[in-house]
């Protein structure tokens, strides 16, 4: 209830400092035309005899322009801008009797989530804005049940969580790490939270001169890179390859600015957390980096550099066309701060190309794309006892076990109101797969409604089909499952 409090009266507080200085000004307009209209009858009683001449006309309008000027209050350059929506989601899935879910329950498993996020957007004429998320949460299920059941502490297990890729149903989000604390449950238990939190709180600046272009400060969201599913660049909480919701990146606490380097365009990111286990902010877990984004013969070029926790990162990223179909690439190389597996560092690379097309009278579009991550290999046993590797997942950046990928996305509009998609990725060290096809369908202008499916496929022991990890008797396969999503926009 508090955290509505401070929302409603964030948004309702420059409402009610302009509401008398509008009144006021209101009236100084009603009483300056009342003048000039006064004025105005004045003059045409005085001149029955002769009519003015154009040049005493202006003049006489010109003065009356000056006598009585329009007055404005600093407070008419506000524009609040608010909306939202609603998102109701529900997935029954089937578990493989040796995956770690399937050993826990034969049933299908019903899990649901409703979520409401509102949104408010307040800007001042051109150079700055304020930007505020609140986001309110219901999740619960047979998959949250069994997860707080395998770990014992309502949260869920590594593993577990590693077995419920995809789903969104996983461990809530929480802020241990983020610099503010803007993340309250109402209630947490064994099958289900509620969780109500600001996913955005950011103040932005743009100086109107300047090489500086914007500064903006707080719970905001920063994306680089040129990966539509593998993302190596983007360091601050990227999408994982399964997700098919990706309206909202999870926002993180940082300071963003956003300059004209001359050659091109400069943003720099400054991201302080904290221990999870002390609360102290501590500079190795902080973040700080740059990217310059600079044309050059017709290619577009990203270079960064970055501290990332206690790792060392350099990036290298490229845009461009080959004809009609657009190509992007990015690269990325990370000095390890502790050894990985004899690894001291690793390459990242991912590169893909895009095209759209009309076949039989419908609008087509796709993309492949492939993925190299040479920190992994095919061990899956030693990857997940490899603390290195873990920490990372478990932070939210590496999200795959192997070392090469090849994605593919299809979209067909079947009806200009109907869309299907269909988004496989294979690893293709194992083989393993998993599918996902869907179809969005635009109910209203408002009215959304996704209907998809989760299709895994491989043979035991390959990561898809089910990684089993050393000593265990059970594999980490994904349940297979479908899914609806509802969402309504205002």
């Amino acid at each position: 209830m508090h955290c509505a409090a401070v929302l409603c009266a964030a948004l309702l507080l420059p409402l009610l400092l302009a509401t008398p200085a509008l009144a006021v000004g209101d009236r100084d307009a009603g009483n300056a035309a009342a003048a000039t209209t006064d004025n105005s009858n004045a003059t045409s009683s005085n001149s029955t005899s002769a009519s003015p001449s154009p040049q005493e006309s202006n003049a006489t309008q010109v003065a009356a322009e000056v006598a009585s000027p329009e007055k404005k209050s600093w407070t008419d350059g506000f524009d609040l801008q608010l909306g939202g929506h609603v998102k109701l989601y529900g997935s029954m899935g089937y578990a493989l009797p040796d995956s770690i879910l399937g050993q826990q329950t034969q049933s299908a498993l019903l899990d649901g989530q409703a979520e409401l996020r509102l949104k408010a957007n307040l800007y001042y004429e051109n150079w700055a804005a304020f930007e505020a998320h609140f986001e309110n949460f219901l999740v619960g299920g047979d998959t949250r049940r069994i997860s707080s059941q395998l770990s014992g502490s309502g949260g869920g297990a590594s593993t577990a969580g590693s077995s419920t890729r995809g789903l969104g149903l996983g461990t809530a989000i929480n802020d241990d790490r983020r610099f503010m604390d803007l993340t309250w449950f109402i209630e947490e238990n064994d099958d289900l939270y509620i969780q109500q939190r600001f996913d955005r709180l950011n103040l932005s600046l743009m100086p109107l001169s300047g090489p500086i272009r914007m500064i903006r400060l707080g719970r905001q969201a920063v994306t680089w890179g040129n990966g539509f599913l593998f993302n190596p660049m983007d360091l601050l909480n990227p999408f994982a390859p399964t997700d098919v919701i990706r309206d909202y990146k999870l926002g993180d606490d940082l300071a963003y600015v956003q300059a004209d380097a001359g050659i091109g365009g400069l943003e720099l990111v400054g991201v302080p957390r904290r221990d999870p286990d002390s609360h102290k902010v501590l500079w190795d877990d902080a973040s700080l980096g740059g990217k310059l984004h600079a044309t050059w013969q017709d290619i577009e070029w990203d270079l960064m550099a970055a501290k990332h926790y206690q790792d060392f990162v350099l990036g290298l990223g490229a845009t461009g066309y080959w004809g009609d179909a657009a190509w992007r690439t990015s690269a990325t190389w990370t000095f390890l701060h502790e050894e990985s597996r004899g690894r001291y560092g690793y390459l990242a690379l991912v590169a893909n190309m895009d095209y759209s097309w009309v076949w039989f009278g419908k609008n087509w579009y796709g993309y492949v794309e492939a993925y190299l991550n040479t920190l992994a290999d095919t061990n899956y046993p030693a990857t997940l006892d490899d603390p290195v590797y873990t920490e990372r997942i478990a932070r939210g950046e590496l999200f795959t076990l192997g070392p090469v990928y090849v994605a593919t996305n299809l979209n067909v509009e079947l009806h200009p109101l109907l869309n299907f998609y269909v988004t496989t990725i294979v690893n293709a060290a194992d083989p393993s797969a998993l599918f996902q096809p869907r179809f969005v369908w635009s109910i209203t202008d408002n009215i959304d409604m996704l209907l998809g499916g989760n299709i895994a496929a491989g043979a035991r022991r390959t990561e898809y089909g089910g990684v089993v990890p050393t000593g265990a008797d059970f594999d980490l396969r994904p349940p297979d499952s479908v899914y609806c999503w509802l969402s309504y926009y205002f």
